[in-house]
C-alpha cells in the first residue's frame, strides 16, 4: 500500500513538473544573438538579426521591432544584450519573460552593391550610340571616368542618362543610379567626340596668293574634332594664304578672300554721273581715294570743290551717294 502511493505521488509530481515547464514555454520569449549577421536594408529589425523562439505572440512582436539605423555602406551596427532588452521594453514586452543565449553584443552589416566609374561610362555610352547628339558625330570616348558608387541596395539599381551638352568635339552626358524609382546619386561622363565633315585637299601644288578652282583643289570625305559649319561651301574663288603640297590638307584659317582689282587710282579724274529715266547728268571730278567695282570713295567735285561719297561703277566713272 506504502509502494502504490508512493507512485502516486511520484506521478503527480512529474505532472505538475511538466505543466510548469509548459507554463513556462507559453509565456517566455527565448532570444538567440550570433556574433555577426548580414542584413538587407538600412533598419535592421530584430527578426533579420536574432533566432526567436518561444510564445508565438511575443515571437511575432518581437520579430519587427528595429534595432537601429545603417547610415552608410559597409557601416557596422554593434547591439548589445543590454540595447535589445531595452527595445523590447519599449514595446510592452518585460524583460523577466526573456531568455538570451548567444553572444553578447551583435554585429550587424548590411549588403551593398558597388557600381563602378567603367558602369557609369558603360551606360553613359550606350546612350550615346542611341541618342547622338550630332548626325555627323562618327565616334566617341570618354576622356576621364566618373567616380565609382558604394550604396547599401539590391541587384534592382537601374542606371539611367541623359544627356547635358556637346560642346565643340566634347559631349557630357549625367547618368543616375535608381532604386526602387528614387535617385541614390549621379555621375557625369565627358566623351571625346569626332565628327565625319567634307573637307579641301590640293590636287596640285598650290602657291601663295593663288586662287583656289576646280583644277587646283579637290573635296574629300575626313574624321575632324569639330562638325562641318552650317551653310559650308567649296570655297572656289579664295586664295591661298602659304604654299600647299599635293594632298595637303586647305583648312579654312589658311585662305583669305580675294581681293577686289583696284579699278580707280587716288588723284585719279574721273566722271561723276548721275543717270535717271529720261536725263543724265555728270561733272568732273577727282578720286581721293583707291577703289574697286562696287565700293565707296571720296570724290572730289572739281567744279564745285564739295567733296562727296561715290560708289565705284567702272574705271572712270563713279555714282554719287545721296
Amino acid at each position: 500500500m506504502t509502494k502504490k502511493i508512493l507512485i502516486a505521488v511520484l506521478v503527480i509530481l512529474t505532472g505538475l513538473t511538466a505543466y510548469a515547464a509548459g507554463s513556462t514555454k507559453e509565456t517566455s520569449l527565448r532570444i538567440y544573438l550570433p556574433r555577426e549577421i548580414t542584413v538587407t536594408g538600412k533598419t535592421p529589425t530584430l527578426g533579420q538579426v536574432a533566432i526567436l523562439r518561444g510564445n508565438q505572440a511575443l515571437v511575432d512582436k518581437a520579430d519587427s521591432i528595429t534595432l537601429g539605423q545603417l547610415s552608410i555602406p559597409q557601416q557596422d551596427l554593434v547591439i548589445t544584450r543590454k540595447v535589445v532588452l531595452s527595445r523590447l521594453a519599449c514595446n510592452g514586452i518585460d524583460g523577466a519573460n526573456v531568455t538570451m543565449t548567444g553572444a553578447e553584443e551583435v554585429a550587424i552589416k548590411t549588403k551593398h552593391q558597388s557600381i563602378t566609374g567603367n558602369d557609369f561610362a558603360a551606360s553613359a555610352g550606350k546612350f550615346l550610340e542611341k541618342n547622338l547628339p550630332h548626325k555627323a558625330i562618327c565616334e566617341f570616348k570618354p576622356v576621364r571616368l566618373p567616380k565609382g558608387l558604394l550604396t547599401s541596395g539590391s541587384e534592382n539599381i537601374q542606371l539611367k542618362s541623359q544627356l547635358l551638352s556637346l560642346r565643340g568635339n566634347q559631349c557630357k552626358v549625367r547618368t543616375t543610379a535608381i532604386y526602387d524609382g528614387r535617385p541614390l546619386a549621379s555621375r557625369d561622363t565627358v566623351f571625346l567626340c569626332k565628327y565625319t565633315r567634307r573637307k579641301v585637299v590640293a590636287k596640285v601644288p598650290i602657291t601663295r596668293g593663288q586662287m583656289l578652282n576646280a583644277e587646283n583643289i579637290a573635296v574629300v570625305s575626313g574624321i575632324s574634332n569639330t562638325p562641318e559649319p552650317a551653310g559650308w561651301t567649296v570655297p572656289y574663288g579664295t586664295v591661298a594664304k602659304r604654299n600647299f603640297a599635293v594632298h595637303d590638307e586647305i583648312a579654312p584659317h589658311l585662305i583669305a578672300a580675294a581681293t577686289p582689282e583696284v579699278l580707280l587710282k587716288r588723284n585719279q579724274a574721273v566722271t561723276i554721273k548721275i543717270a535717271s529715266s529720261g536725263f543724265t547728268i555728270s561733272a568732273s571730278g577727282k578720286a581721293l581715294q583707291d577703289g574697286a567695282v562696287g565700293e565707296c570713295i571720296k570724290v572730289k567735285n572739281v567744279d564745285s570743290q564739295k567733296v562727296i561719297m561715290a560708289k565705284v561703277v567702272d574705271s572712270g566713272t563713279v555714282e554719287p551717294i545721296f
